[in-house]
Parts: C-alpha cells; sequence; structure tokens
C-alpha cells in the first residue's frame, strides 16, 4: 500500500504544480498604423529579424522590414516581387537564408529562398504539386525544411537543396490525417509536431533525420501542439480539454517536465507559442481575449503571467510573432482594436515582457 501510494506521489511530482503565478501587465512599447496587407511573417536572416507584410494591392509584393534587437523597426524596407496571401517562412536569425512560403491567389504554394543584407529572391520551388497547406517553415544548414500537409491531408514533410531542389519527402503515418504544424531543429535532425486533422485527437512528436529517416516518434496527451529547440532538446505546447501544457523534452523525447501553464478562458488562440530562454521557458498566446505571456522556470515551475490590460487590442488573427533579447521578449503582431473591430486599421504593435 505504501509502495503504490509512493508511486503516484512521484506521478504527480512529474508534472510541475507550483503555487498560483504572480501576475503583472505587459507594457505595449511600441503601436503603429499598419498598411493594408493580406498576411504577415518574422523572418531571419543572416543575424537579423525582419518583418515581413504581404500586399496584394498594385504589383503584388512582400515588403520586409529590418528589426532592431528588440524587435523595433529599425526602417531599413526592401521588397520582393511575391503573391502571397498566406505566409509561411523561417524564423532563425542565425541562418545564412532565409525559406518563405507563399500562398498565391491562385490557391499555389511556392517556396522562396532569399539572401543577401538587402533581401532578394535567390531561387524559387513551385509547392503545388506537393502541398494542400503549408504550416511551417525552417532551415537547417543549407536546406530549406517545409511541412503542412498534402492534398489528401496527410501531414507531410520535404525538404529543399540550395537551389529548391526537392531533395526528400515524408508522410507521416500517425496520425494518419493531419498537418505538421511546427518543425524544430536540433543538431542535424528534425523534431515535428503532428496534429490529427479534425475532431478530438492526440499529437505526435516524430524525431527525424535531415534525409527524413523516422528515428523516434512519441503520442501526446492532447493536441493543438507547437514546438520549438529548447536546451539540446525540444520544448513542446498543447492542450488537453480546457488545460494548457507546456513540456519539455531531451534530445531522445523523454520527458523531462511537464507543466500545466493556464486554464482556456473565453477567446482564446488555437496554438500557443512555446519559447526557450537562457534561465528557463515561456509561453505565448491569448486568453481570456487578450495576450498572456507565461514564465517558467528552468526546472518548468510556474513564475508570472503577464497579461494586457489595458490596450484593447484583439487576439491577431494572423497569430503572435516574438524575438528573444536576452530573456527579455518581444510579442509582435497586427490586429484590430475590440472598440472598433471592423472599420478601425490594424495596428502593428510590440509588447515588452522582463524576467
Amino acid at each position: 500500500m505504501m509502495r503504490s501510494t509512493l508511486r503516484k506521489l512521484l506521478l504527480l511530482a512529474s508534472v510541475a504544480l507550483a503555487p498560483l503565478a504572480a501576475a503583472a501587465d505587459l507594457v505595449l512599447a511600441s503601436q503603429s498604423t499598419a498598411t493594408e496587407h493580406t498576411a504577415y511573417e518574422l523572418l531571419g536572416l543572416g543575424g537579423d529579424s525582419y518583418w515581413a507584410t504581404a500586399h496584394a494591392s498594385g504589383a503584388p509584393r512582400v515588403d520586409l522590414t529590418r528589426l532592431g534587437p528588440r524587435g523595433e523597426i529599425s526602417g531599413s524596407r526592401a521588397s520582393i516581387a511575391v503573391p502571397a496571401m498566406l505566409l509561411a517562412g523561417s524564423r532563425q536569425p542565425a541562418s545564412t537564408f532565409s525559406a518563405l512560403a507563399a500562398l498565391d491567389g491562385d490557391g499555389k504554394w511556392s517556396l522562396y529562398r532569399l539572401e543577401g543584407q538587402t533581401p532578394r529572391v535567390a531561387a524559387k520551388a513551385d509547392l503545388s504539386a506537393s502541398f494542400g497547406f503549408v504550416a511551417a517553415v525552417a532551415t537547417l544548414a543549407d536546406l530549406a525544411i517545409v511541412a503542412g500537409s498534402d492534398s489528401d491531408e496527410r501531414p507531410l514533410v520535404c525538404v529543399f537543396d540550395s537551389q529548391l531542389k526537392k531533395v526528400g519527402q515524408a508522410v507521416l503515418t500517425e496520425p494518419s490525417h493531419g498537418v505538421v504544424s511546427g518543425v524544430a531543429v536540433l543538431g542535424d535532425a528534425l523534431v515535428l509536431a503532428a496534429n490529427p486533422a479534425k475532431g478530438p485527437g492526440q499529437a505526435r512528436l516524430w524525431k527525424m533525420s535531415s534525409a527524413l529517416r523516422a528515428l523516434k516518434n512519441v503520442e501526446l496527451p492532447g493536441g493543438a501542439a507547437a514546438v520549438t529547440s529548447h536546451q539540446q532538446g525540444a520544448l513542446v505546447s498543447y492542450s488537453s480539454g480546457q488545460d494548457v501544457f507546456v513540456q519539455s523534452f531531451d534530445v531522445q523525447l523523454k520527458g523531462r517536465w511537464k507543466t500545466r501553464a493556464l486554464v482556456r478562458e473565453g477567446e482564446t488562440t488555437a496554438f500557443f507559442v512555446p519559447v526557450s530562454l537562457s534561465r528557463g521557458a515561456a509561453l505565448i498566446g491569448a486568453n481570456r481575449g487578450r495576450l498572456a505571456v507565461v514564465r517558467l522556470s528552468p526546472q518548468g515551475e510556474l513564475l508570472r503571467t503577464s497579461e494586457d490590460a489595458v490596450s484593447g487590442l484583439m487576439p491577431p488573427a494572423g497569430g503572435y510573432r516574438v524575438v528573444v533579447e536576452a530573456d527579455r521578449l518581444h510579442v509582435l503582431g497586427m490586429a484590430r482594436r475590440r472598440a472598433d473591430p471592423v472599420t478601425a486599421q490594424e495596428v502593428l504593435f510590440r509588447f515588452l515582457d522582463t524576467p
């Protein structure tokens, strides 16, 4: 009896149960009226981050604006002739190139390789024969990794070389129908978050080589999974019922710790963004109709939840993007104010959360 009780206590201890995290208000560091656009994305290239906005009026184009170290608009801008209604791009700033997937007005996906201090299109590939939807893009050495689903709604990942020639393709077997919604790079390997297409179901983590050889897969006890690299392993967020969890995995996809970070209330984002920090981790998304940032210790203990209590900005349809400056978080996006959600122009916002 005592051994059974001890085992139950150890199991409970594997899910971090910290005291209620202290609450704080997020700082709206900057805001400006956004130009009319169809989509936006955060791109990494040559040690810098770029804010990409797609425009359909006039000559279709994507404007790329270099961001400062705190996610602020620097004023340096370039434009590329890319028609886009949706965007998905690689966000690793240290990469020597950026990969950008764009959906045009005819419903076809294309992949662009961007290079140079003033970004230019160095190569282009048609993705329409492979992808029905692109959800995530990453870079590994000189390779571009594109993930999403095929036209039959099966989870799909492809690898492209420096000329954007497809050199690898894998259709994941579990879930049988769904989408690869996230890609994390671990050295020369990948960790993929695959979510079921419809209804309740369990998401899966897949570890694969850069040649897309399956090395391991792990079922998660929930869905709406997102992933990023973290401490030679992976950091994953997912939802089970109304609970949103953050879990840390090592390089072999063995769980380190798991924490219930928040409970969904009211208007929330479908996916929450896990963020790796040098001293812990964070979770970012909309809860109760406003931006929320949850900070966790290196051991997964809840430290603090910060919320946007004053701006009146609605959760952005295009999601949140994050620039990490040391352990300071700069959260960007484009959204309308709740007081005038129809006629008002969108605002390009940047929130600041400090340790």
